[in-house]
């Protein structure tokens, strides 16, 4: 404890230059040739908005924007412009590349402020919130791909009282 104290007396007689201080070095899993991810998914807002998966030089290797839907969608989410996807990356299989499997508008006084999508186990979609209404928290989907796309998908639970959700990992 009295060298804690004292520890700043050698600074008095040598130059902080003649200390060396080891770098942090970053944990091993963050080390660049331990990284399993190559891949980043980004969403740009603009019109029209776009995902993109590209690498870490910015190449584009997929990417989606509206005119890449060529299914039939419900009237409601046609003329919506603000939608939560989830939308099958398969490269491989080109028949059903680039196709919505859910979508919900969040043109609604409960979705407006949306944010953050997590897949759940069992095919579960949970939406999360923000705000200070009583009602804004995490609205849970089920979003099968057995089952089809309709205007308002229904809620299975509501979690409400929640307000500042920022990822629910």
């Amino acid at each position: 404890m009295l060298g804690g104290y004292l520890g700043w007396i050698p600074l008095l007689f040598k130059p902080l230059a003649e200390y060396y201080i080891p770098p942090i070095q970053p944990q091993a899993r963050l080390r660049t040739e331990n990284r399993p991810w190559q891949d980043i998914i980004t969403g740009l807002y603009g019109v029209p908005p776009l995902i993109k998966i590209h690498d870490r030089e910015g190449t584009v290797k997929w990417k989606f924007e509206r005119d890449d839907v060529h299914q039939k969608l419900p009237p409601a989410l046609q003329r919506c412009f603000d939608l939560a996807l989830v939308i099958n990356h398969t490269p491989d299989d080109p028949t059903i590349d680039k196709q919505i499997t859910f979508a919900v508008c969040r043109d609604n006084e409960f979705l407006w402020n949306a944010h953050s999508v997590e897949p759940l186990p069992g095919d579960l979609l949970a939406v999360a919130t923000t705000g200070q209404r009583p009602w804004d928290g995490i609205l849970v989907y089920n979003a099968s791909t057995a089952n089809p796309l309709v205007d308002e998908p229904p809620v299975l639970q509501n979690i409400t009282g929640l307000r500042a959700i920022h990822t629910m990992i």
